[in-house]
This record gives structure tokens, sequence and C-alpha cells, in this order.
């Protein structure tokens, strides 16, 4: 049964305790708490009390998972200390979801880069970073495909990665 941090993590664990007892309980951690809270608009005092929160319940739910993986090491690296510190002897295995050397796949024509998240939360994911660091590159009108953006968002979220980018990136 997989779960997915505190969000979908929750439910999952309930699945397998209450219907598929002898399936592994397996947890991805996508986020670290500790490290998002004060991007978020709150205040100070608010920010560290909701991060040490989440991250106190993110480790306990993760203690009681059969498979810990987070993605990428800087994520492996801080659940492994976070569980460390509320005394949790959990490994964590680090999930890297990147192609194989192995698959053949033809490069686009123009430099192209995918960006997929929640669109509604644009600049806590990342999205303004990307648009930015796709203007500095040398190519005329490199090709960023953006994925997680609701048909209300999509039309201001454009304009609003236009001017990110001074028009420099064609933002799909």
């Amino acid at each position: 049964v997989l779960g997915h941090g505190v969000i979908t993590g929750p439910a999952a664990r309930v699945q397998r305790e209450q219907h598929f007892q002898s399936s592994l309980l397996v947890l991805f951690v996508h986020t670290s708490p500790g490290d998002i809270e004060h991007h978020k608009g709150k205040p100070e005092l608010e920010s560290m009390r909701s991060a040490e929160s989440k991250d106190r319940q993110q480790a306990d739910l993760l203690a009681k998972a059969d498979l810990v993986a987070a993605v990428g090491p800087m994520l492996r690296r801080n659940t492994e200390e976070s569980l460390r510190s509320w005394k949790h002897k959990t490994t964590v295995t680090e999930f890297c979801p990147w192609l194989s050397s192995n698959e053949l796949h033809m490069p686009p024509s123009k430099r192209t880069a995918l960006w997929i998240g929640r669109a509604d939360d644009a600049k806590l994911k990342g999205l303004d970073l990307a648009v930015r660091a796709m203007a500095q590159l040398s190519e005329q009108d490199p090709v960023l495909l953006v994925r997680g953006v609701s048909a209300e968002l999509c039309e201001s979220l454009s304009n609003t990665c236009k001017q990110w980018s001074q028009s420099r990136v064609d933002v799909r």
C-alpha cells in the first residue's frame, strides 16, 4: 500500500491495517516541513511551530512504514535527521525518479524542461525559479512544459511566467 507523506500516508496506513494486513506499507517523502513552512507567508513563530508539528507528524507516520522512500539525496538526509531527532530508528531509501541510461529517447529540437507541481503554490514549489533559470539560457526561446495547472489558473499563471522570464521562455 503506497502513501505520500502526511497527505495520503495516514489513509494508506489505515488501509493496510484494516484491509491489507499482509501487504507492505510504503511511504514516499517529497517535502521537508522544516524547509517549506517558512515560505507560506505566516508569521515566523507560527511557521516554526507548524514546521515542528508537521515534522513530528511525518516522523511518527514514517516510523510505522515498512519502507520509507525519500525523493533525492537532500530529502533522504533531511528525513533521516528528522527521524533521529524524534528517536525513530527507521531506514530511509533514496528514490531517484530519473530515466535509466539504457532507455533511448530522442531529444527535443529545442532546449526543453518539464516542471510538475501544484501550480496554485507556484512560488513555493519553485516554478518562478525554473522559469528564471530557463530565461538565463543562451538558446532562443527555450521551452518549459508546466504540468499541474488548473484551467482557472492557466491564463494568469502564463502571464506571470512571461513576466518572470521577460518573455524569453516559451511556457506551455
